[in-house]
C-alpha cells in the first residue's frame, strides 16, 4: 500500500498554505563515584542493539494474560471517576534481559483497540510492584509494544527519533526479541514508559501533574482525561480551555501563559508530517502532556506512534494540519496562529526532513532486525517511496 498523506501535505503548504544510580541488576551502587552522570538505562535503548529478553511465569498465568479482554472498553481511572476494576491482572514474573535477571516483577497486559492481541499481547513491567526499590537497569518500568499495527516494525523508533530531532520530549526506543516460557513472539518495540524517570530527564522536575489522552479541552471534557500521578485533578487544565476561548486577538497571550504555544506548534507540526493520524491533532488519541511545575505550562508528549505514513486522516482541515483535536481547530482558526502554526511546518520541514539522514536510518534499522523479522523489502520500500515523494516536492 502506497502511503500518499504527507505528499498531500507538502503539496498544500506549497499552495500557500527515581532515586539515583542504580547496578543493572536492581542493586543500589553505594557510591556512584565519576560514573554518577551515566545514565545505566541507556543500555535498554541502544539503537544498534536487540534487546534480548525472555519472561517466564506459571504457565496458567501466562495463558491468562494472553486471554485477558479483546474488546474495546477497557475501564480506565478518568479525572471525573476511578475505575472500579483494574483493566489487566498483574501475575508475578521473572524477566532477563541480555543475560541480566531480576525475579519477581509485575507483568501485564498492555495495549487496546488495534494493539490488541490474544497471541503476541504487548505488555508492561513493574519492576518494583513486588520488591520495593528494585530496578533493572535504574528503570522501575518497562513497556513492550507488539507491533502488530505495524508492518514494517520501525514506525515507533524512528518516529520517536523524529520528535526528539525536532527537539520536543519524546520516548526513547530499541527493538526487543522476546521470549514468553521459552515462546518466540518476535520483535517488539521497547518504549521508554512515561514515568519518573522520563520526566526528570526531560524537564528536570518529576513533582508535576501528568495526563493521557480520553479527554478535550472542552468545557467538561477535561473529566476524560487520565491523571497519572495521585495529586492530579484535571484543576489545572480549566485554565486551558478558558484559554482558547479567548478573542483571536488575546488567544496568543492568554494561551501562551498556560502552554508551551511555540512546543504546541512544534509537537503538531511533527504529528502531521510524520503522519501520526491516531494521535491528538487527528485523532483525539494517543498523547500525554505535562503540566511542567518549572515553567507553570502544559507540554504534550508523544504517544502510540505505532501506525505512522499510513495516509489516513479524520480531519476537515486540508491535509497539512490535522485539526479534529479542539486545540489545533482553535488555533487554525485564528489569523496569527494560523501563521505561526504554518511557519512552524515549514520550519519543521527544513530542520528535521533530512531525506539522505532518514533513509540511511531505515537501512540500518532494516540490517538490524531482519535477522529476526524476515525480509521487509516491500514493506519498508513503500516507507522510503514516502520519504523520497516528500523530499521531491518540498524542494520544487
Amino acid at each position: 500500500m502506497h502511503r500518499l498523506g504527507l505528499l498531500a501535505l507538502v503539496l498544500l503548504i506549497g499552495c500557500g498554505g527515581d532515586d539515583g544510580p542504580v547496578a543493572p541488576d536492581g542493586g543500589a551502587e553505594p557510591d556512584a563515584g565519576p560514573d554518577a552522570s551515566v545514565d545505566p538505562s541507556d543500555a535498554l535503548f541502544d539503537p544498534d542493539h536487540i534487546l534480548e529478553v525472555s519472561i517466564t511465569l506459571a504457565p496458567a498465568d501466562w495463558a491468562q494474560l494472553r486471554a485477558e479482554p479483546d474488546e474495546i472498553g477497557l475501564p480506565q481511572t478518568t479525572c471525573a471517576a476511578v475505575a472500579t476494576v483494574e483493566p489487566y491482572t498483574q501475575f508475578h514474573a521473572d524477566i532477563t534481559i541480555d543475560g541480566v535477571t531480576v525475579e519477581d516483577v509485575a507483568v501485564r497486559k498492555k495495549g487496546g483497540f488495534g494493539s490488541i492481541s490474544t497471541v503476541k499481547p504487548g505488555l508492561r513491567i513493574k519492576v518494583a510492584e513486588y520488591v520495593t526499590g528494585q530496578k533493572l537497569f535504574g528503570l522501575k518500568n518497562l513497556t513492550l509494544n507488539n507491533n502488530v499495527q505495524d508492518e514494517t516494525f520501525i514506525s515507533q523508533c524512528l518516529g520517536y527519533g523524529l520528535f526528539r530531532a525536532a527537539g520536543l520530549p519524546a520516548s526513547r526506543c530499541s527493538f526487543a526479541h522476546v521470549t514468553v516460557n521459552g515462546e518466540d513472539l518476535g520483535l517488539y518495540s521497547n518504549v521508554e514508559t512515561i514515568k519518573d524517570n522520563f520526566l526528570r530527564r526531560n524537564f528536570g522536575d518529576d513533582t508535576g501533574n501528568l495526563y493521557e489522552s480520553g479527554g478535550e479541552f472542552t468545557p467538561g471534557g477535561t473529566e476524560y482525561y487520565q491523571p497519572k500521578n495521585d495529586e492530579a485533578n484535571c484543576d489545572d487544565l480549566v485554565p486551558v480551555v478558558t484559554a482558547l476561548a479567548a478573542p483571536d486577538d488575546q488567544l496568543v497571550d492568554e494561551l501562551g501563559a498556560v502552554l508551551d504555544l511555540d512546543g504546541f506548534m512544534r509537537y503538531w507540526a511533527m504529528e502531521v508530517i510524520t503522519d501520526h493520524w491516531d494521535g491528538y491533532a487527528n485523532n483525539q488519541n494517543n498523547h500525554y502532556f505535562y503540566n511542567d511545575p518549572t515553567t507553570q505550562r502544559l507540554r504534550f508528549i508523544p504517544w502510540g506512534i505505532d501506525a505512522l505514513f499510513t495516509g489516513r486522516q479524520r480531519t476537515t482541515r486540508p491535509a497539512s494540519v490535522f485539526a479534529c483535536g479542539t486545540m489545533p481547530w482553535r488555533l487554525y482558526d485564528a489569523p496569527e496562529t494560523r501563521a505561526m502554526y504554518l511557519a512552524t511546518l515549514r520550519d519543521v520541514l527544513d530542520d528535521v526532513w533530512d531525506e539522505d539522514a532518514i533513509l540511511d536510518e531505515i537501512d540500518r534499522m532494516e540490517d538490524l532486525i531482519e535477522p529476526v523479522t524476515g525480509p521487509l523489502d516491500d514493506e519498508l520500500d513503500d516507507v522510503r517511496a514516502d520519504f523520497q515523494r516528500i523530499d521531491t516536492a518540498q524542494h520544487r
